[in-house]
């Protein structure tokens, strides 16, 4: 594992610390497997959700295998922080439609809420790399 993906980890650890200590049910999973975190983003009683780990380009979470951006929320929730290189990478055309405006993730982010997450690799990485970006909670037909 390294340096970056330690660094994220344990800014993970200590938010979820945080968080626990304010009274919220925060859950700390490690080793993670894309359908665990989709079960994990549609539980309705999220509020918060941090990914530490590896990213690949376009938005994938989780490794080159992980998870793609789309929406998997049921509602918009307040802070969503993809800690992976590459997390809010989006080159891929839309259509003026889909209201994003640096990633498929925002959809899943309510409209006060906030997007962090990064748009580069590994090669380039710094913290100050880091983009913050409001939400869209964008619902769209199942």
């Amino acid at each position: 594992m390294n340096t970056i993906v330690q660094n994220f980890q344990a800014e993970s650890t200590a938010l979820s610390k945080q968080w626990s200590d304010q009274g919220f049910n925060a859950i700390l999973t490690s080793d993670i497997h894309s359908d665990q975190m989709k079960s994990h983003l549609q539980d309705s009683d999220l509020y918060y959700y941090v990914f530490a780990g590896h990213g690949a380009p376009e938005g994938i979470i989780n490794g080159d295998n992980g998870l793609p951006p789309a929406k998997y929320t049921k509602h918009g929730i307040a802070l969503m922080q993809l800690l992976a290189c590459y997390s809010l990478q989006w080159t891929g055309a839309h259509p003026p439609i889909w209201l994003f405006t640096q990633s498929p993730w925002q959809w899943n982010v309510s409209i006060p809420g906030k997007l962090s997450g990064y748009a580069i690799g590994p090669n380039n990485f710094t913290r100050s790399n880091l983009i913050t970006v409001p939400g869209v909670e964008q619902q769209l037909q199942r």
